[in-house]
């Protein structure tokens, strides 16, 4: 009780000082001043690496729980269309499809032997599997796949103001 009473006169004689106010607005300013040098310095650097380009953002919201970082959805789209031209896109089926044949893809699936020497087979989700023209299986990443295809789906978009109609819609 004692330190509870000590350390609430001294919180009390803390906050009513006006130099530690003084101290504290001081230090949200330069947090202030600070975030936004960075976000210039971001812009800056996009800028001078891409020139005046387009940047396509998808609408995945991803796990949300316990244990998981929050990622910046609206607070960097925000900040990239100060200088640069936006679009929010849909991902249904961009990683699923694949962005050649424009069929759906399957899981890579690879035989192995365990500690008993048994075989067993496990699926790659992040790996997927397909069948190309020459009638060869292809191997390609699920991500750069959906890259892909959000890069021809923005490219019809531009082209012909809707999304394409064939695959890429519910």
């Amino acid at each position: 009780m004692k330190y509870t009473k000590q350390k609430l006169s001294l919180k009390n004689k803390i906050n009513n000082e006006k130099t530690y106010n003084e101290y504290l607005k001081k230090l949200k300013w330069f947090s202030y001043i600070n975030t936004k040098r960075q976000e210039d310095k971001l812009l800056n650097e996009l800028e001078n690496k891409y020139g005046k380009s387009i940047f396509i953002i998808g609408d995945y919201g991803g796990r949300k729980g316990l244990k998981t970082i929050s990622t910046p959805k609206i607070g960097i789209k925000r900040l990239l269309k100060r200088r640069f031209e936006v679009y929010h896109i849909n991902e249904f089926n961009t990683s699923k499809l694949n962005c050649y044949t424009e069929k759906e893809n399957s899981n890579l699936k690879v035989t192995y032997k365990n500690s008993k020497n048994e075989e067993k087979e496990k699926s790659l989700h992040s790996v997927l599997t397909y069948k190309m023209s020459n009638n060869r299986i292809g191997c390609i990443n699920r991500d750069t796949n959906a890259v892909k295809n959000m890069r021809k789906i923005t490219a019809y978009l531009l082209d012909h103001k809707e999304r394409p109609k064939k695959i890429y819609t519910k």
